[in-house]
């Protein structure tokens, strides 16, 4: 290979690397939206840094929730977000009550400061997952 060759060779190799990193985020991003809208049925704020998302029977592992979670938390410092199935059953504001309480089948919490962050689901809707990450 002469050095004109190898010269427009490494033009092509960075123009293509650039439009992969470049389209990269926003292919996730794409995704996450997709996600998020083929689940989600209704949002709500119910409290200070806590949001009630109702969702299709469609998100059943915890990461579809913590994809939802994330897209509704944002930048938040502080997030909880909390979901059921059946709009009727999310609470409006809190305390919840004890049927609220029930019927939630997952919740996420973040906390930026520390980097702590958790998915959690209800065992008797999610049978098989470790005892750890249900509530």
């Amino acid at each position: 290979m002469n050095n004109k060759s190898l010269f427009t060779s490494a033009v092509l190799l960075a123009i293509v690397g650039i439009a992969l990193y470049q389209s990269w985020p926003n292919a996730g991003q794409r995704e996450v939206a997709k996600l998020s809208a083929s689940r989600v049925i209704e949002t709500r704020d119910i409290g200070k840094n806590f949001y009630g998302v109702s969702v299709s029977r469609e998100a059943k592992t915890a990461s579809d929730f913590e994809t939802i979670a994330r897209s509704k938390c944002g930048s938040s410092e502080i997030c909880k977000v909390g979901f059921w199935y059946d709009v009727a059953d999310m609470p409006k504001n809190i305390p919840m009550t004890e049927k609220q309480v029930s019927a939630q089948v997952a919740q996420y919490e973040w906390v930026k400061l520390t980097g702590f962050n958790r998915t959690l689901v209800k065992c008797s809707e999610f049978p098989g997952t470790p005892s750890d990450k249900c509530f």
